[in-house]
């Protein structure tokens, strides 16, 4: 049996791997939001979103599924196999209401991998009429939650995902190649190399890619490496595994 998800804020979601665009000073979201990650199976009809207002004040939640560029807003992004309804959801002081994720059953489904699509919550906040003189200007925030499109009674399992990846370095090099060869999307929340720390943000890793991360030092054959990888349900599951070092072949004098 699953543990009960707990409701994250906003502000606690950015940390598990949800991207924020703030379009003025540093601000945090008024809304709370059940689950840092959804995924929704080709076949399934709908899921269901709950947010829940925070604040003091009414507000508007904007929201909108895309391929993840930030600059898009809802008349430029890019077709998604997933709409959301209602698109504009008022919410009251303390009202929880629910957002729906449709199916559109409108594109040919890539049965060989997950696809990666985001759920974008840009939350508009009307005037407070209780705000005084001198109080803090409140700007707009926008929220991105990734959701995953996964083929029918496809289920991640992230111990196994762990043993698929490869992390090798170039003899030369100090940088450190990750390869996923696995039909899931890889999200690392962190990556130690001798117990120091690697990477500045989260890191996502598409199906069948690779990617290719700088170290701060040069590391020697099976140097160890400890990386934490998110599951559906936004927990961090941390692994050990060695970092390979590959020596270039020089060619042969003709």
């Amino acid at each position: 049996m699953r543990k009960p998800r707990p409701i994250f804020s906003a502000c606690a979601s950015l940390m598990l791997g949800c991207t924020a665009a703030l379009y003025s000073a540093p601000a945090a979201a008024e809304f709370s939001i059940q689950q840092s990650r959804y995924v929704v199976h080709h076949s399934e009809r709908e899921a269901t979103v709950f947010l829940k207002n925070t604040g003091d004040y009414p507000i508007i939640i904007q929201n909108w599924v895309d391929d993840g560029v930030v600059s898009n807003v809802p008349q430029q992004a890019v077709a998604a196999p997933l709409m959301t309804l209602p698109p504009l959801l008022h919410l009251e002081p303390q009202q929880i209401k629910p957002i729906r994720l449709i199916n559109k059953f409108s594109q040919e489904h890539n049965q060989q991998a997950e696809s990666l699509y985001w759920l974008n919550l840009y939350e508009l906040v009307p005037s407070n009429p209780q705000a005084q003189a001198g109080d803090v200007l409140k700007v707009n925030v926008r929220l991105q939650m990734k959701l995953f499109y996964r083929p029918d009674k496809w289920q991640l399992d992230t111990a196994k995902l762990s043993r698929q990846l490869r992390f090798h370095c170039d003899e030369a090099e100090q940088r450190l190649r990750i390869d996923n060869p696995s039909p899931f999307y890889a999200s690392f929340g962190e990556i130690m190399v001798a117990k120091e720390p690697q990477l500045q943000t989260t890191l996502t890793i598409a199906p069948s890619s690779s990617v290719s991360v700088p170290l701060y030092k040069r590391p020697v054959n099976k140097t160890p490496l400890q990386f934490s990888l998110i599951d559906d349900d936004g927990n961090v599951q941390v692994f050990n595994t060695q970092i390979q070092i590959q020596s270039k072949v020089m060619p042969e004098d003709e």
